[in-house]
């Protein structure tokens, strides 16, 4: 039998997607082990037990059998909401042909992803004989940035982070290397904003959004999205109007008929983008606050965790077809409140004439089958008949 050899990552971020470290897979937790398992590894130098999460399996090597370490058993308790975003991740690689660091971006939650506004910490673990060792040979091997920062950590244990990464111009390939071998801790220090206290007496104009961001620096033509102020350099029209709805499980507890606003803010709710629910809230008004659990980038994202079970998602009406696909019902939520979404184009430019043709028919496109233009009856039918 082949040797079976695992992919894992141990930091779930945007920033960290990339960095993975191979283990083996032993006989007896071959079939135990797939894209999203969360696993126990032994890390770094000291080999301390942490979780990593496997995102691919394979039979061929990275690096020498004789130094890599195996993985010391599956988490059992562990259906965690990132486990089953990585099992989304693996699936779309395989279905859409993407790599998988493509679609970990996708669908990992942008709290998860982000970091809000980070502190680090650069702390010496090594105690000093074994630090001397370490200074001996990193002058054999003229290591001059692990040299330099070993000896101010010997001078101050515990360094900030600003003042490893601009004065001491360590870079964090070093810091990583010699985190692995057990030298140093990189304490972070996450401070995140209440995403929802901060939308205190705002209204749906607020902050540009991406879509707007995207006109103004280039990266598109044009962009659709919910009404906000505009940015200078970009104007916007109307594209459509619709009601938000609470998408869910057909078995949710809230799911039926119609909900309140008051119901819905005590559930978990999945924000699609940090801004959404500022909006929502602002606008629904009340003095308790949403329970966002989990904040993502895409619609689908947010669909897709709703069908594991991880909360409800808020969307307009238009898009309860694309709810229906992963087997999500619909259920207003009272008082209706409608949502303009706009098109936005540069101010001072013309657009192309693909750009413009591409205007005229999603603008026609609209007017003739935008969902929240039919009546309910007409709605369901369409959601019961879709795919």
């Amino acid at each position: 039998m082949s040797s079976v050899y695992a992919d894992v990552i141990v930091d779930i971020t945007n920033e960290k997607l990339d960095r993975t470290f191979q283990y083996k897979v032993p006989p007896e937790l071959t079939g135990e082990i797939s894209p999203g398992t969360a696993v126990q590894i032994p890390f770094g130098n000291g080999n301390r037990t942490i979780t990593g999460y496997v995102l691919s399996v394979g039979n061929e090597p990275k690096y020498p059998q004789d130094r890599m370490k195996a993985i010391l058993a599956v988490q059992k308790d562990a259906a965690t909401v990132e486990t089953k975003l990585i099992a989304l991740a693996a699936w779309m690689r395989h279905t859409y042909g993407s790599t998988m660091i493509q679609a970990l971006k996708t669908v990992l939650p942008v709290k998860v992803k982000a970091r809000g506004k980070e502190t680090r910490e650069i702390a010496l673990l090594a105690d000093p004989a074994r630090c001397e060792e370490l200074l001996e040979n990193y002058r054999k091997k003229n290591y001059k940035a692990r040299i330099r920062l070993l000896n101010a950590l010997l001078a101050q244990p515990v360094l900030p982070g600003p003042v490893v990464s601009k004065k001491l111009k360590i870079t964090a390939d070093t810091l990583h290397v010699m985190e692995e071998q057990g030298v140093l801790e990189i304490r972070r220090t996450s401070t995140w904003r209440n995403p929802v206290s901060d939308a205190a007496g705002r209204t749906t104009a607020g902050k540009p959004n991406e879509q707007q961001q995207a006109v103004v620096d280039g990266s598109a033509d044009l962009g659709y999205g919910p009404a906000r102020d505009l940015e200078a350099g970009v104007t916007g029209e109307l594209f459509f109007e619709t009601s938000v709805h609470m998408l869910s499980l057909p078995q949710h507890p809230l799911a039926g008929e119609a909900v309140s606003w008051e119901q819905v803010r005590k559930a978990d709710v999945i924000a699609v983008g940090r801004e959404s629910i500022h909006y929502i809230s602002a606008d629904v008004g009340g003095e308790e606050d949403f329970h966002v659990a989990h904040t993502v980038h895409h619609m689908a994202t947010a669909f897709a965790l709703a069908a594991t079970g991880a909360g409800i998602a808020l969307a307009g009406r238009f898009s309860i077809l694309l709810a229906r696909g992963f087997g999500l019902v619909a259920t207003p939520v009272y008082p209706v409140l409608r949502r303009a979404m706009l098109l936005y184009r540069p101010a001072q430019q013309e657009l192309s004439s693909p750009a413009e043709l591409f205007v005229s028919f999603t603008q026609e496109y609209a007017r003739r089958h935008c969902l929240d233009s039919l009546p309910d009856d007409s709605l369901t039918a369409l959601a019961n008949t879709a795919g």
